[in-house]
Parts: C-alpha cells; sequence; structure tokens
C-alpha cells in the first residue's frame, strides 16, 4: 500500500480499510505519515469529527494542568 507525499499541498496521503481488532475498530497509519507531523509510538492523540464534514481529525492531545503550584 502506497503512501504519497504532496508537498506541493503539504499533505501525506494514503489510503487505508477500517478493521475490526476485537471490540475496536482499527485504521493502520503508515509510519511515514506519522513521522511527517512529528507523532511516535505511545503518544497521546485527540480524534475530532467533523460532523457536517465526515472527517476524523487526529491530533496531538491537549496537555493537562498539572497540580504542581
Amino acid at each position: 500500500m502506497s503512501v504519497n507525499v504532496d508537498a506541493d499541498n503539504g499533505e501525506v496521503r494514503a489510503t487505508r480499510t477500517v478493521r475490526r481488532s476485537g471490540n475496536s475498530t482499527v485504521v493502520v497509519i503508515p509510519p511515514e505519515m506519522l513521522g511527517a507531523v512529528g507523532f511516535d509510538l505511545g503518544d497521546d492523540v485527540d480524534l475530532v469529527a467533523g460532523l457536517e464534514s465526515g472527517e476524523i481529525v487526529l491530533r496531538p492531545a491537549e496537555k493537562q494542568p498539572t497540580d504542581e503550584s
């Protein structure tokens, strides 16, 4: 399965299949795509679904404030 880099539009594109894994649904993200945006294994991410656009966006998780004062 190929990964296409579109430098002119600042995008990395790949097509993957939504699959079931146990009781979860998974989509495999190619390592080239993760590396392009700076994600690494173990990173926390936020998923945001656009109800009107039909898109799901993956973003770095917002850091929770700590109680260290």
